[in-house]
């Protein structure tokens, strides 16, 4: 085991806390928020470029989407929801509220394919792998440019309107 690793787990705990705290009184796509989950992701995958084994004994990869990503879309799926529901009933600016907050989601759903391409290609690189059967769910990496086509089509599907 590494001891920068463990170092920067540490690190990122503690940055996690203070992310969600902010995260929940401003909201997913508030400035601080956002540099906040960039200085968290960024920590995540700082671990797995210093030591991929404690990387995955520690589920680093789980804590990776939970905490930067599923967050934001859980957030998003509700806000959806509660906007498709009284959507007829908001006036002008309402209805502009919310194509703001989806085109930010937009956004970020790229950004977030952008960020785990490069990152699968980070790892890859460094380690000599393969595949990345044992950093996230089996993936053969020689398919990795036909599955983001479906990745993308499943994202815009589930998440977005």
């Amino acid at each position: 085991m590494d001891k920068k690793a463990e170092y920067q787990l540490s690190n990122a705990l503690a940055l996690d806390k203070k992310y969600k705290k902010l995260f929940i009184e401003n909201g997913a796509f508030n400035d601080e928020v956002e540099k906040y989950r960039n200085i968290l992701r960024n920590s995540f995958e700082q671990i797995f470029l210093i030591d991929l084994n404690y990387a995955v004994s520690n589920d680093i990869e789980s804590s990776l989407w939970r905490n930067i990503f599923y967050l934001v879309i859980d957030d998003y799926r509700k806000k959806n929801k509660e906007y498709k529901r009284v959507y007829n009933n908001l006036n002008q600016e309402g209805k502009f509220e919310f194509k703001v907050y989806s085109s930010l989601f937009h956004s970020f759903i790229k950004e977030s394919i952008s960020f785990y391409t490069d990152f699968i290609q980070k790892l890859t690189k460094l380690y000599n792998l393969t595949q990345v059967t044992k950093v996230f769910k089996p993936v053969e990496l020689s398919l990795i440019d036909v599955d983001i086509g479906k990745y993308i089509y499943y994202l815009n599907n589930k998440y977005i309107l």
